[in-house]
């Protein structure tokens, strides 16, 4: 069995017996009063001690918030651990700025192939820069790396390009770039990102998920966020026919401000729509991280893959 399985089995067990001290119909009744369309209301079921023990304190608390405002979330939460919240020892990397430039260089290399040319392009890049001496983590390594020879590592001369010039951005601003990782909101950070040729939305929200650790990042770019939020909408008639309502009401505002800003007559409210979703997103602020990683469960990813 599995560690993953093993976990949830145990937890499950720990479920059961908090059931038996209340009847099966309080704790549904419980879920029924504590959920009114995605709102704020009555205090969630407590989490077992065994997952808060197993997860950082901050991603904790981002889940318990997501139970405060649906608590039908439940079982989907405890079926089993969020490894890459596991509770772990400070990471000395974590204040290295080379660290955050070999994340994205990852990125750069693995757009548009499959994970497992990928996974092979990365190791010939990495070899390549230990047998010079240095790490991928050296920003100006590859910045002062001929691009011929990274060429011949596989790599694209497009992306060649794109890390080339990454590099530069991060030793024109090495001085303050790091704090920078630290201190800036989500909008400050697209805003930088963006502006690196390579560097697109849904890389900006990846990163600052998986590298940066923010706990309120939200995307509607990635296919199984898309799919989680629509099983569970459509598991939530009655919520998703309010945010159709919310958003309707909205276009019909920016109509009245904008009359030239016509909405497409193909515009369909269905459950995945990107507008209904985040505004349901909304609603989980100031830990729509966490949200989002409850999607990608509900719509069956993979955490790990992704993040690799």
């Amino acid at each position: 069995m599995s560690k993953i399985n093993l976990f949830a089995t145990r937890n499950q067990i720990k479920i059961r017996e908090a059931m038996s001290k209340r009847s099966i119909r309080q704790v549904k009744a419980a879920v029924a009063n504590g959920h009114t369309n995605g709102k704020v209301s009555a205090p969630p079921l407590a989490l077992p001690t065994e997952f808060i023990s197993y997860h950082d304190a901050h991603f904790i608390k981002a889940v318990e918030h997501l139970l405060k405002i649906d608590n039908t979330l439940y079982d989907s939460v405890v079926q089993g651990p969020f490894e890459r919240f596991k509770k772990r020892k400070a990471d000395p990397v974590a204040n290295d700025l080379g660290y955050y430039f070999s994340k994205i260089m990852d990125g750069i290399i693995s757009q548009q192939i499959s994970g497992k040319a990928a996974a092979s392009i990365k190791k010939k890049v990495t070899d390549h820069f230990q047998q010079a001496g240095g790490e991928l983590t050296q920003y100006r390594l590859v910045a002062e790396e001929d691009a011929t020879v990274m060429r011949g590592l596989g790599l694209s001369a497009r992306k060649v390009q794109y890390m080339k010039d990454i590099a530069r951005a991060f030793i024109e601003e090495e001085d303050s770039l790091l704090e920078f990782f630290f201190e800036c909101s989500e909008e400050e950070l697209f805003k930088k990102m963006i502006a690196w040729k390579g560097i697109g939305p849904w890389s900006v929200t990846m990163f600052s998920v998986f590298s940066l650790n923010k706990m309120d990042c939200f995307t509607v770019l990635d296919l199984g966020v898309v799919r989680g939020a629509s099983k569970y909408l459509q598991a939530r008639p009655e919520l998703l026919a309010e945010l159709k309502d919310e958003v309707a009401q909205l276009e019909k505002t920016k109509k009245k401000k904008a009359k030239k800003q016509a909405v497409s007559s193909n515009k369909k409210w269905i459950a995945v729509d990107e507008q209904i979703i985040e505004r349901l997103a909304e609603r989980f602020q100031p830990y729509r991280t966490a949200l989002m990683i409850m999607f990608w469960r509900i719509g069956s990813v993979d955490l790990q893959v992704l993040e690799s």
